[in-house]
């Protein structure tokens, strides 16, 4: 039996409170939500009434760290660290919620910059993911690091297996990985050689479409992309994975879900 948990991105675009998206995922039938941190600088909650509600309707939870504005390579040292103390902060958070983990993306730097600012940019890079990851560890939280879209001009250390392998290889405390399936396709990121390369890493899909020229955020089917393989791909492998539907609209989680369902052979346990 698979152990599959679905479930939503709590975006800040569907003007729902915490405790509203939790009951909503509740009532559609999901079992896990993930919340983008800057939801909550707009919405306020009760650690321990959201707490309640996720053991209730045996939801589980997971935090996205900021990805705008925020920057873990930066060659800037005051930005570097208030970055770090901000996901600090967010696995303290998640503890206390009883949260499973929390997903960062690595930073970036302009790749039209001189030699000496990349290397400082991983250098810090590689600084910031260290002292995280002992962190989350420390809180027993898992640290996922998430694949990036393209950007043009831009140098990130996520967009690609080689940089991302690189830096989790380098780290001695626990790293799962987080697939961005539509990420993926912006970036000509080869879907299968990832899910080979981090099989035993893979925690978290972030499952969105595009036509492979911008990060869309669309449902299956609406894009180019194969989900149909990319998910009997990881249903041979994987009995242990969280399934994330990130959309921009909250009717688009409905269209979403329905799709996986009929991609995927799995008993819910919810």
């Amino acid at each position: 039996m698979k152990n599959y948990r679905i479930g939503a991105s709590l975006e800040v675009r569907f003007e729902k409170t915490m405790k509203e998206f939790i009951e909503w995922c509740h009532e559609i039938g999901l079992n896990h939500m993930e919340i983008k941190r800057d939801h909550n600088f707009l919405h306020f909650f009760d650690i321990e009434e959201i707490s309640k509600l996720l053991k209730k309707y045996n939801i589980t939870l997971g935090y996205h760290a900021p990805y705008r504005d925020f920057n873990l390579s930066s060659i800037n040292p005051h930005t570097q660290r208030n970055c770090i103390n901000q996901i600090k902060e967010i696995i303290e958070l998640t503890r206390d919620i009883g949260g499973e983990y929390v997903n960062i993306h690595l930073g970036y730097i302009p790749d039209y910059y001189p030699e000496i600012a990349k290397a400082k940019a991983r250098e810090n890079c590689l600084k910031s993911v260290k002292e995280i990851a002992k962190f989350a560890s420390e809180l027993e939280v898992k640290l996922c690091i998430e694949n990036d879209p393209h950007k043009p001009n831009m140098l990130q250390f996520g967009e690609h297996i080689q940089t991302l392998t690189e830096i989790i290889n380098e780290v001695d405390a626990p790293i799962w990985v987080t697939l961005d399936i539509g990420h993926a396709n912006t970036s000509k990121l080869n879907i299968f050689k990832f899910i080979e390369v981090f099989n035993e890493k893979l925690y978290v899909i972030h499952i969105h479409d595009n036509d492979g020229t911008a990060d869309s955020h669309l449902p299956p089917g609406k894009g180019n992309i194969n989900f149909e393989k990319i998910i009997k791909t990881l249903s041979m492998i994987k009995n242990d994975l969280i399934f994330v539907f990130e959309m921009k609209e909250e009717k688009d989680i409905y269209e979403s879900k329905e799709k996986f369902l009929s991609l995927i052979s799995i008993e819910p346990y919810f």
